[in-house]
């Protein structure tokens, strides 16, 4: 039965995120696995920079990411100027990263929402697959959508018929500070999967 579940999820990923090898060639599945199952979100990140070409590769996989009818709604807004990152922090009560990404999609569309997490989760596996740490959130995404002034979207490029939905905090966990020990148990797998008929 656990078949069913992780064979689609493993074709999807590999067709939205091509950092990942292709089980197909033999490769150990348990590393992939593994960052599904046992990553963790990071709350301090280092000032240390994210390599260019590893940048470019996790917003390749937020480009290729698999949507609703292909139409790819979104927009990605890359920011590394860390006089914007910090105002934006400060504004929603946010992280500090090296990288901060905003995805937009249009406005108030439920399709278009879920396609704006499907990209994020997109980058964010393939972020932790190069070893970087990553926080998701949305507090950014909101802080520059209910700016009614609109200074924020013009600043960041973002389009009007876009409002930002999504953030991803890309960069080196820091390793002076207990990022993740404190963080909440996961639920039990029992207690939030049903398998419909329950054999």
């Amino acid at each position: 039965m656990l078949k069913r579940i992780f064979v689609p999820l493993m074709v999807y990923v590999m067709l939205v995120c091509p950092v990942v090898p292709s089980l197909a060639e033999g490769h150990d599945p348990s590393a992939f696995l593994s960052i599904l199952t046992e990553g963790k979100t990071n709350w301090n990140f280092s000032t240390e920079p994210v390599n260019e070409t590893d940048l470019h590769t996790i917003l390749e996989a937020g480009v290729n990411t698999a949507s609703a009818i292909n139409e790819q709604p979104w927009i990605i807004t890359v920011i590394t100027d860390p006089e914007i990152i910090a105002q934006l922090a400060d504004t929603s009560g946010s992280a500090k990263a090296p990288v901060m990404i905003l995805i937009s999609v249009t406005s108030g569309n439920e399709m278009k929402i879920l396609d704006a997490g499907l990209a994020t989760q997109s980058m964010q596996i393939a972020a932790r697959a190069l070893g970087y740490a990553t926080k998701i959130e949305t507090a950014p995404a909101r802080a520059v959508r209910n700016d009614k002034s609109g200074k924020w979207a013009e600043k960041l490029g973002i389009p009007s018929d876009k409002a930002a939905r999504a953030t991803l905090f890309i960069g080196h966990a820091d390793e002076t500070t207990d990022s993740v020990s404190s963080a909440s148990a996961r639920n039990d797998f029992n207690s939030v999967v049903v398998f419909v008929p329950d054999n």
